[in-house]
């Protein structure tokens, strides 16, 4: 009999709810977009940097989407010294500064307006966001510049509603490298992902932030400014993702032509569009069919699904307000993952927590594991559902290299011969 298998810790998901007795979802308005315009440039950080032989200058960091999330060729820098009221093309040597990439650094000779001008693809023509770039005067230069949101700042996993930023700042005095501290005020904002208009957040001045209701589908960013004499220039960090409302779920009524999905609240108006299903390889896979059930919380999707493509991995499309959502138990821990995966096998088991070994705790740049069963596959598997490290075995030992990840916290999963068992596991550096 095929069985749904998804463990933690060795211990299951918890148990299944009535769909839609959590109430529902809010309804928020959509954001919307300014024709002719893309969003996504902002400025990292404002300073100055040393030049051989002696000296310093101005130095600028602009952050933005890469092109080919447009489906554009790639981008032209644009920058105006009258206030956004002319545009010419930024040139470095004479020649036109244009770039494939996602950051750009630069040393402007003034005080500009900055833009990107997009080079083929659907949005040919358009401009992204214009941002102000004051430049600094004092000889001081930011590095280290970092927001820990993971679940371990406020117990809350990202995305949710109730997730802390830590944010990290360090200066250092050209002069000498040596980091200075204090003499730099902070300020959270709420960034439009449409518009990248920014909404400075009342009250919150201090390097940590811990996520409400007001900030569901924005993006959060935090600005360090310096006080023009110890310390010059600014430096801005963008929150990695949007922020939603978790709604539990559960799947059931699985087959190869697809499954029910049963939602903790109610939501309006969900469609094909409003969902995204990968496979294992985060390759996507199609949903054909949409129809709501017995309510607005249960919806029946068909999709082909292949067994040897498994896990697959279902949640709501971007953008959105609110994430599907798998609560999960760790001996007393509860853990709330984005998204929910669907797994099947020929038959679990449940193991006791000595079935299972891992070290270190966190892992630096490896992860180490021995099992009471015998290993077929082992991953590493982001909270969102992608896997991001995969080996085939046959031991009862192993190890997958963690050094190439982001830290934070992932689940390493193990297809035994007894089941698919999983551990959620922190990454540091």
């Amino acid at each position: 009999m095929l069985l749904l298998a998804l463990s933690i810790g060795w211990q299951h998901a918890s148990g299944q709810f009535t769909p839609g007795e959590g109430g529902s979802i809010p309804t928020f308005s959509p954001f919307t977009g300014i024709p002719g315009k893309i969003s996504g440039l902002y400025v990292h950080s404002s300073d100055r940097e040393n030049i051989t032989p002696s000296g310093t200058r101005a130095s600028l960091q602009l952050n933005f989407y890469k092109p080919s999330l447009y489906k554009a060729t790639s981008y032209t820098l644009q920058f105006s010294t009258n206030n956004g009221s002319t545009w010419a093309n930024y040139q470095v040597s004479g020649v036109d500064l244009i770039t494939t990439d996602s950051i750009l650094n630069v040393n402007p000779e003034g005080s500009y307006h900055f833009r990107l001008f997009v080079n083929g693809g659907t949005y040919d023509g358009y401009t992204s966001n214009e941002v102000d770039a004051p430049l600094s005067e004092i000889d001081t230069r930011f590095i280290g510049l970092s927001i820990n949101e993971t679940n371990l700042v406020t117990g809350v996993t990202p995305p949710f509603v109730g997730r802390g930023l830590a944010a990290t700042v360090t200066v250092n005095r050209l002069s000498n490298g040596l980091p200075i501290t204090g003499h730099l005020t902070y300020q959270w904002y709420r960034v439009n992902p449409a518009t990248s208009e920014t909404t400075p957040i009342i009250g919150a001045t201090s390097l940590n932030y811990t996520t409400t209701l007001d900030d569901v589908g924005y993006r959060l960013m935090v600005r360090a400014t310096g006080d023009g004499v110890n310390v010059g220039g600014y430096a801005q960090i963008m929150s990695g993702q949007r922020t939603t409302i978790p709604n539990k779920s559960f799947i059931s009524n699985l087959s190869g032509s697809g499954f029910t999905l049963n939602l903790y609240k109610t939501v309006s108006g969900l469609t094909v569009d409003g969902l995204w299903l990968y496979d294992h390889n985060s390759q996507p896979v199609l949903i054909t069919a949409l129809t709501q059930g017995g309510n607005a919380a249960i919806y029946n999707i068909s999709a082909t699904l292949d067994f040897i493509n498994g896990p697959f991995y279902l949640n709501t499309a971007i953008p959105n307000f609110w994430s599907i959502a798998t609560e999960l138990h760790v001996e007393l821990y509860t853990f709330t993952m984005e998204g929910i995966l669907i797994d099947y096998e020929t038959g679990t088991a449940v193991h006791s927590e000595e079935d299972l070994t891992i070290y270190p705790i966190p892992a630096i740049n490896a992860i180490h594991f021995k099992a009471g069963a015998q290993i077929r596959q082992t991953e590493i598997v982001s909270v969102n559902g992608a896997t991001v490290e995969q080996s085939g075995i046959n031991n009862r030992v192993g190890s997958l290299n963690t050094s190439g990840l982001s830290p934070g916290i992932y689940f390493l999963r193990l297809k035994t011969a007894e089941g698919v068992l999983i551990r959620k596991i922190e990454i540091k550096h």
